[in-house]
């Protein structure tokens, strides 16, 4: 799932391993993100979640303070993205290890001594819970034979939230994304083709903005720019597999031909 835009998988994190050593650049901090809140599958609810997503050049390794609760190092998931995602299993949980509000401290390259190079202090208020969820009307959940180029469609969502995340897996990657859309009326998307005979994913998020805002533009405590979203909402996905190649079609239908009387023709998943 892409929690609300999160670019990150964690299975990059072996490649970024076996890639060759870079120089030392300077830190620079890009992009913060922190999100919070119900994971659903076709509309029952999987965990809930939290978690962040920071874009940076330049780090050798960072920490995220939850103010007087926990500290949560930063995982490299390869490039310039870190982050980490923590899951529960219900939204009390979540809210013990994640009140509203909190202050959350990014703390950057730490040097001998402790201290560190960089920090910046980031407000997690004025978010409140989404009024429900986008229910997804097409593709179905587990559908097949969906078309090459689909509309994706679901109910209106209007006054449930401020923003919308639109997003089409496949795997850990990313072909499709709308992310953030603040127009709330939308109920249909159409980004593009897809992969004959090949399982996605539909995600649609329903979000809330700290501060009622998209995007925050901060400064670090070194005086380094850089972009802040804080999120809540509830994010649903259906899975889908689109309309196999006609050749592997007609290869089909003539083994089941084939096979007719003989036994019944194994179920390919």
């Amino acid at each position: 799932m892409r929690r609300f835009g999160s670019p990150i998988a964690a299975m990059l994190l072996g490649v970024a391993l076996m890639m060759p050593a870079q120089e030392a650049v300077a830190l620079d901090v890009q992009k913060i993100y922190v999100y919070q809140g119900t994971a659903l599958t076709n509309g029952v609810v999987d965990n809930y979640f939290w978690g962040v997503d920071v874009t940076v050049s330049g780090l050798d390794n960072g920490v995220v303070q939850v103010q007087g609760l926990a500290s949560y190092p930063l995982i490299h998931y390869g490039g310039n993205d870190w982050g980490i995602e923590q899951t529960y299993a219900t939204g009390a949980l979540l809210l013990a290890a994640h009140p509203i509000p909190v202050n959350n401290t990014f703390l950057f390259n730490q040097k001998p001594g402790g201290s560190y190079v960089d920090n910046v202090i980031l407000g997690y208020s004025n978010v409140n819970p989404v009024g429900g969820f986008a229910h997804i009307t097409y593709p179905v959940h587990n559908a097949t034979g969906v078309p090459l180029n689909p509309t994706y469609t679901w109910d209106n969502v209007m006054g449930l939230g401020q923003g919308l995340g639109l997003w089409v897996n496949q795997g850990n990657n990313t072909p499709y994304e709308d992310f953030p859309e603040l127009n709330m009326a939308k109920m249909s998307w159409q980004p593009g083709s897809l992969a004959s005979g090949t399982q996605y994913e539909f995600e649609a998020a329903v979000v809330n903005f700290v501060g009622g805002q998209p995007l925050w533009y901060i400064t670090t405590a070194a005086g380094d720019p850089a972009q802040y979203r804080g999120m809540r909402g509830q994010d649903n996905h259906v899975d889908f597999t689109t309309i196999p190649e006609p050749v592997s079609m007609m290869l089909v239908g003539t083994a089941t031909l084939i096979l007719v009387g003989v036994r019944r023709r194994r179920r390919m998943t």
